[in-house]
C-alpha cells in the first residue's frame, strides 16, 4: 500500500497525527465550511473526533484521508477523504467508497480539487466497485468537479443535518470506460 499518491503538481500523503493542524485550519475557516455539514466552523472536539476517525479508518481499511500538498515545496493546501461506507452507512444501500475534499482558499480555482480527487477516485477503485460524492445545493463548483470526474447524478436527498444534497455516483464499469 503506497503511502502517497502523486499527480503532476500534487502529492497526496497518508493522513497522520500531524495533520490535525491542517484539518483545524481548514474547518475553522467559514469560507471553507460554507457548504459542509451545517455550514459552521467545526468545534475543536468534533475536529479531533473526525481526525481520530480518519486515523482509525486507515488502520481498519488500509486507505483513507490524504493531505493534499504541492509537490514543489510540500505545502499542504487541503485534504481529500476516501472513506469506506458499509451497507449501513452508505447512502447507496450497498458498500461503497465516499469521496470528499476541503481546500484552503488560496488553492481555489487552480484545478487542485479536480486533480487531487481524480487521483483519489482512481485509487479508490482498488477497494470498491462504486464511488460516490455529495454536494450541498449552492456548491455548484463541487458538482462540476464530480461531473469532470465522470460521476453522474444519482439522486437528491436530505442529509443527516437536514441539508439538501445532490448525490453523484461512478461505477467501476463507467470508470473503466473513462480510461
Amino acid at each position: 500500500m503506497s503511502a502517497s499518491l502523486t499527480t503532476p503538481r500534487l502529492e497526496l500523503t497518508r493522513w497522520t497525527g500531524d495533520d490535525l493542524r491542517l484539518l483545524t485550519t481548514l474547518v475553522s475557516d467559514p469560507l471553507v465550511v460554507r457548504h459542509i455539514r451545517d455550514q459552521e466552523p467545526w468545534s475543536a472536539e468534533f475536529t479531533r473526533e473526525r481526525h481520530d476517525a480518519a486515523l482509525e479508518h486507515w488502520s481498519a481499511h488500509g486507505f483513507g484521508w490524504r493531505a493534499i500538498r504541492w509537490r514543489h515545496d510540500g505545502t499542504a493546501v487541503g485534504m481529500v477523504s476516501v472513506s469506506h461506507r458499509p451497507v449501513g452507512e452508505s447512502v447507496l444501500g450497498r458498500p461503497a467508497v465516499e469521496l470528499g475534499w476541503l481546500l484552503a482558499p488560496p488553492a481555489w480555482g487552480k484545478g487542485v480539487a479536480t486533480e487531487a480527487v481524480r487521483a483519489a477516485r482512481d485509487h479508490a477503485f482498488g477497494h470498491t466497485d462504486v464511488v460516490y460524492a455529495q454536494y450541498q445545493t449552492g456548491n455548484d463548483v463541487s458538482g462540476r468537479i464530480m461531473t469532470k470526474l465522470g460521476m453522474t447524478h444519482h439522486a437528491d436527498r436530505t442529509d443527516s443535518d437536514g441539508v439538501h444534497t445532490h448525490l453523484h455516483v461512478l461505477t467501476r464499469t463507467d470508470w473503466a470506460a473513462l480510461r
